[in-house]
């Protein structure tokens, strides 16, 4: 199996943007969840099972195939 390497910052990435009807990690207990919305974005890549990625601060830095901003 190939690592994929994902900066969880494309289009395809669920993340929390402040809205918690789109929070993927709204069901998670408070102390985990305050962490992974900064932290981390959801990344479903070409019908895999999401992925729980790190946010990187330079996209340009991650090689992923499906990166689409």
């Amino acid at each position: 199996m190939t690592e994929k390497r994902v900066c969880g910052r494309c289009k395809t990435a669920v993340r929390y943007e402040g809205t918690e009807s789109k929070d993927p990690f709204s069901e998670l207990p408070e102390e985990q969840r305050d962490w992974l919305r900064e932290h981390c974005a959801v990344c479903s890549l070409d019908k895999e099972w999401p992925l729980v990625v790190m946010l990187d601060q330079d996209p340009d830095d991650i090689p992923c195939d499906f990166w689409d901003e």
